[in-house]
This record gives C-alpha cells, sequence and structure tokens, in this order.
C-alpha cells in the first residue's frame, strides 16, 4: 500500500488553478514546471529513472488541444512529445529545420490529447511515464525559462544552477504528481539519467 508521501498528488487540482477555464477551453496562462520520466538506465550496478525537465507557460486551450500542429507550434506539448519518443525507444531530430515536419507529422498521428492526464482526478502518469508538477511563480518561471536548451526545451538537470533554482521554485510554489522525484533531484545526479536533448 502507498504511503501517504509516496501517493500522487492530485494533478488536476494544480492545472485548474494555474489554467482555469470551461471544460477543455481557456485563454488564462498558467507557469509549470514539468519533470517526467521514461523509462530507466544503467548506472554501475543499479537501475536509475531517466528524467527530463522543462517549464512552460500555457492554457488550457494550448494543453488540451488535439490539432496536427500542436507539438509543433506549442512547446509545452512538444515537450510531452519528446517524453513520449524517449519512453518507447524512438526517434526525434535535433536539427530544427527537420524537426518541425518530424514534429506535425506525429500531430497526425497520434490522436490522444493531455487533457485527460492533466484535467481528471488522480492521474499522474500518461502513457506510462509519470510526471511531477509544481506551480511556479512568475519569477520563478523567469529565472528556470533562461536554463532551457533547445531544440527540445529541456532543462539540464545535472545543472546545479538548475537544481538551485528548482528547490526554490518548489518552496515558493505548489507540487503535485510524484513528488518524490525531488528527493531523487536534491540529493544527487547518480540516482538518475538525463539525456542530452539539446546537441
Amino acid at each position: 500500500e502507498e504511503t501517504a508521501r509516496q501517493k500522487p498528488r492530485p494533478v488536476q487540482q494544480l492545472f485548474s488553478k494555474a489554467c482555469p477555464g470551461n471544460l477543455l477551453q481557456g485563454q488564462t496562462k498558467g507557469c509549470v514546471l514539468a519533470i517526467g520520466t521514461y523509462g530507466a538506465s544503467r548506472k554501475g550496478d543499479k537501475m536509475v529513472p531517466c528524467l527530463s525537465g522543462t517549464v512552460f507557460e500555457a492554457s488550457r486551450s494550448d494543453l488540451c488541444s488535439v490539432h496536427r500542429n500542436r507539438f509543433y507550434k506549442i512547446p509545452a506539448q512538444s515537450w510531452y512529445l519528446l517524453v513520449f519518443i524517449l519512453h518507447f525507444g524512438l526517434w526525434l531530430p535535433f536539427v530544427a529545420p527537420l524537426l518541425g515536419p518530424v514534429r506535425y507529422l506525429w500531430g497526425t498521428r497520434i490522436a490522444s490529447g493531455l487533457a485527460y492526464h492533466l484535467f481528471r482526478p488522480d492521474s499522474a502518469t500518461w502513457f506510462g511515464c509519470n510526471f511531477l508538477y509544481v506551480r511556479l511563480t512568475s519569477d520563478d518561471y523567469d529565472a528556470l525559462k533562461e536554463h532551457l536548451k533547445g531544440p527540445h526545451y529541456c532543462l539540464d538537470l545535472y545543472d546545479p544552477n538548475v537544481l538551485a533554482l528548482i528547490q526554490r521554485a518548489a518552496q515558493n510554489g505548489e507540487a503535485a504528481g510524484h513528488v518524490e522525484f525531488l528527493e531523487t533531484l536534491f540529493s544527487k545526479p547518480a540516482n538518475y539519467h538525463v539525456k542530452e536533448t539539446w546537441a
């Protein structure tokens, strides 16, 4: 049985506050830190989670879109596509001129959107990937977005400066989902693996 610490905190509550709206619509934008797992990797004699992180400013309408160009036009959705691709061992290019058309192509092939994950009760998992979310203050969002690396809008979770900003953001904001990821991040890098998606 899950302990209170291990049980994911409701994601729906966080996103309903950060991105208010009626049903799947709403133009008010919220600032969010997202960290997701996409499998595991061997480090020494143990398997550790693979993590990817980003920050985004998005509305409910942005996050719930299932338009074919959503992975191309909306940075938050672009990052979710990356996590999906890494989790299933598929491939995305790292060269911008190639990346745009590939993102568009995936938008025509993935019918499922994020609404069921972000705006329904007790969901911290999407396509088998687990997520931590922190609702950010504008100051914490502005500080973290300066560390986003392209073309996949990722944070370098090995960077001590990024980790310090994440720690501050977690103290200032509201966390939901798999909050135990924070302990993994603030212990030591040997406890997780990050694929460089900004080469």
